[in-house]
């Protein structure tokens, strides 16, 4: 990962990823717009500072997209 980083210029690399995963869009929306999801969002947050550097951790947001049928 560092050499194929390094021909591009890119950013320090990271030394973990953290994953959270609802069924869809409007899942999320609906779990964050309750009182216990906004405080789980809280809960999440004030753990991760902890731990993370928050300043210089990049976000991102992805739809998954299977690309290789399942097979039975």
């Amino acid at each position: 990962n560092d050499a194929l980083r390094g021909t591009r210029g890119g950013p320090e690399a990271y030394d973990g990823v953290a994953e959270l995963w609802w069924e869809s869009r409007e899942a999320l929306a609906a779990a964050i717009a309750t009182p216990e999801g906004q405080r789980a969002g809280e809960e999440l947050l004030d753990d991760e500072r902890r731990f993370i550097d928050l300043a210089r951790s990049p976000l991102w947001l992805a739809e998954e997209h299977p690309i290789v049928a399942e097979t039975r």
